[in-house]
């Protein structure tokens, strides 16, 4: 029997993706990725917010910028210098000091949406799925998680002054659309779904 959604009949899960859910898991993932990764940065001894690098910007924007590194996305700063304007971007997770490994920083994105798409397929009452439809639907977290990265890459955006210059530090446009809005949810909510399609 192939999987199915309750109440569908003979329709496939791929037919009718669970698109809600998938919204509801992804905007969930979103949030407590950034709240982790608030309170990873807040328990390590040695990161201090607002730190003379960045000049006086605020928790929030720091925050976001941890975490769109932490899917090995980019900040960008740019600003002017002497009246000479420069750009240039960095990974904040590799470029910062802190206690806590990066690993852990990095393995945060990737826990949350595996469990998030694996509660999402555990949540659709399916007889028998196949890894290929759960996989779909697992990969729906990126319903509600895209449009939040691309509200973040704005959200997390701030204008600091250091020593002789002005900045402007937010998420690169770019690799956050691509690697935080889409190949994290799409990557690891599909292997949350396989994976619940092998333990479930």
């Amino acid at each position: 029997m192939v999987a199915a959604r309750r109440g569908t009949g003979s329709q496939r899960l791929t037919d009718k993706l669970p698109l809600l859910e998938g919204a509801v898991g992804g905007a969930v993932a979103y949030v407590v990725g950034l709240i982790l990764t608030f309170l990873l940065l807040t328990a390590d001894g040695e990161y201090e917010f607002s730190n003379a690098e960045f000049g006086d910007v605020g928790t929030l924007d720091e925050v976001g910028w941890f975490f769109y590194s932490s899917h090995f996305a980019n900040v960008e700063i740019s600003g002017s210098v002497i009246g000479q304007s420069e750009s240039t971007t960095r990974n904040v997770v590799s470029n910062s000091s802190t206690q806590i490994p990066e690993p852990v920083f990095y393995l945060v994105p990737i826990v949350i949406l595996v469990a998030a798409s694996y509660v999402v397929v555990a949540s659709l009452d399916m007889w028998n799925p196949t890894p290929a439809d759960c996989a779909q639907a697992g990969m729906t977290v990126v319903v509600g998680y895209l449009p939040l990265a691309l509200v973040g890459i704005f959200l997390f955006s701030a204008s600091a002054t250091v020593p002789g210059a002005e900045a402007s530090i937010s998420p690169d446009l770019l690799s956050s659309t691509l690697l935080v809005g889409l190949l994290f949810p799409l990557l690891f909510g599909a292997i949350g779904g396989v994976l619940y399609s092998q333990t479930g």
